[in-house]
């Protein structure tokens, strides 16, 4: 993935653009595994960019993935995510490596492999 496609997905994600991860997480109540796979290539690409704008997209991007996954959680939530991972833990795992590459500038040191 190149640098440039890896900063429109992240941007894509933060605005909820463009069929992105989080568009169908939050507008649809629809886990997309494939797009969830491509925001985390695209934080893993960025690497060591540290851009303070992107490091709080990026951020701003894994909080409303945590909140998605609680609000399914809470029954007096009405939002119920459509193919909802049963190992969701799985996904959040992949997505705190990817953090973990981004703030590490791709050091792979010691990291459990995917």
């Amino acid at each position: 993935m190149t640098e440039k496609y890896a900063l429109k997905i992240v941007r894509d994600n933060y605005y909820l653009d463009n069929d992105s991860f989080l568009f169908y997480l939050h507008e649809r109540d629809l886990f997309r595994a494939d797009r969830f796979n491509t925001l985390c290539r695209a934080v893993e690409t960025l690497a060591g960019s540290r851009c303070d704008m992107l490091t709080e997209q990026i951020t701003h991007c894994y909080q409303n993935i945590l909140k998605e996954f609680i609000y399914h959680f809470n029954p007096n939530d009405s939002s119920q995510i459509t193919d909802f991972p049963k190992k969701y833990t799985h996904y959040l795992e992949k997505f705190d490596c990817a953090l973990a590459r981004y703030y590490t500038c791709g050091n792979k040191h010691n990291e459990k492999e995917r």
